[in-house]
């Protein structure tokens, strides 16, 4: 009866054994498409953010459009705090 018993554990623990394995397996290949699909995003993204990129153009171009505006706050400040009235009368004529 004992031998009985310890057979039927050296086969559940084969069992087990040969589950683990396949398991492991699954595991090993879904961590190979994972890593393949990191790759790839990786590159995507290198690609999206290379200075010759659109993206990198459309972002300078951006930039320099805010820093035209923020110049043009700047002067446009700058005269409201000179001429207050500005506002009021409008533009000043230069003479």
């Amino acid at each position: 009866m004992r031998r009985f018993a310890e057979d039927l554990q050296q086969g559940d623990i084969a069992k087990k054994g040969s589950l683990l394995m396949e398991n492991l397996s699954k595991a090993s290949a879904d961590l190979d498409n994972t890593f393949q699909q990191l790759e790839r995003t990786l590159r995507s993204i290198d690609q999206t953010i290379a200075p010759d990129s659109s993206l990198n153009h459309a972002l300078n171009e951006t930039l320099e459009d805010i820093s035209d505006a923020s110049k043009s706050m700047e002067q446009l400040t700058d005269e409201l705090y000179r001429y207050p009235g500005a506002l009021l009368r409008g533009k000043r004529e230069d003479k």
